[in-house]
């Protein structure tokens, strides 16, 4: 069992095994933030529930849920998070605001069994109709979780900032959600061949003097209208370098961008990443370039 951290502390606990990643962060003064979630070969609860309850923390403890994009592997169990955790806010790209998004959940509650990801998110966004619930939509530069110190030093100061999707990243995802609406007398299909890593969420996360990058699924795009081009070339962006960096989508070279090493990170940053088994990810190749940007992976 691991101890629970103090108010002071920032404590970071990446998840994954093999399918599905969560990252569980104790932003100080007991809040708390989770991204993404699954649930554990042979659990029934999400991740995230079963670590904070292993330390003692009630699920009122958190404050924020980001669902950095909507893939079955990283949105397994999140409407039983977002139920449990009744004192969070739920924030998730604003590439889901498209009028063609709510309109495929519809069609998808149809078809329950060949969608799980929508089934999650429609649950969610039911429930926050139902209960009042809170609702953001993450953007480039938008700040999601905000503490200032506190004039006499008792709270430590922590800004959580959402660094993607670009503007044009939302437009091309609206326009591929569109591709996929079921036409009169159609039987509803799951979408396939959806970018949704272009549009994911990007967390940046400023706590004291310690800068922490969550890469989620973003992948490059080739240009700097979107991906990870656009967070590095973006003036507005927060300042200063990460020191702990979340590798994007398993570590595979489509989510490697040199820029955010050498602009975005201190030299020799701690870096972490999940695997995904069904893609053998990181791949050998993976783990030697990794291996070239860091001592510390």
């Amino acid at each position: 069992m691991t101890s629970l951290p103090h108010l002071d502390e920032l404590e970071i606990s990446i998840f994954g095994v093999g399918v599905g990643e969560c990252i569980v962060v104790h932003l100080g003064e007991g809040d708390w933030l989770v991204v993404d979630s699954f649930i554990a070969p042979g659990s029934i609860e999400p991740i995230a529930l079963e670590y904070l309850s292993s330390i003692g923390v009630a699920p009122t403890g958190i404050k924020r849920i980001v669902a950095s994009h909507w893939h079955d592997d990283h949105i397994r169990g999140i409407a039983d998070l977002h139920s449990a955790a009744t004192k969070a806010k739920f924030v998730c790209s604003h590439a889901l605001t498209a009028i063609e998004f709510f309109t495929l959940l519809e069609a998808s509650k149809r078809h329950p069994s060949q969608n799980r990801a929508t089934n999650q998110i429609q649950s969610v966004f039911e429930a926050r109709i139902q209960h009042h619930r809170k609702l953001d939509f993450a953007s480039s530069n938008k700040t999601i979780y905000r503490r200032e110190a506190s004039p006499l030093g008792s709270k430590t100061k922590c800004i959580v900032h959402a660094l993607s999707p670009s503007s044009e990243a939302v437009l091309r995802m609206m326009r591929a959600i569109g591709k996929h609406l079921p036409s009169d007398g159609r039987t509803y299909t799951r979408p396939s061949g959806l970018s949704q890593n272009q549009a994911a969420v990007v967390l940046w996360i400023e706590f004291a003097n310690i800068n922490i990058l969550l890469g989620s699924d973003l992948e490059n795009w080739g240009s700097e209208d979107g991906g990870w081009s656009a967070i590095v070339v973006d003036d507005d962006k927060p300042t200063g370098t990460a020191r702990v960096f979340k590798i994007p989508h398993y570590g595979s070279h489509n989510g490697d961008e040199a820029r955010v090493w050498e602009k975005m990170l201190t030299p020799q940053p701690t870096a972490v990443l999940t695997p995904y088994s069904p893609s053998s990810l990181p791949t050998p190749a993976d783990i030697r370039r990794i291996a070239t940007r860091t001592s510390e992976a």
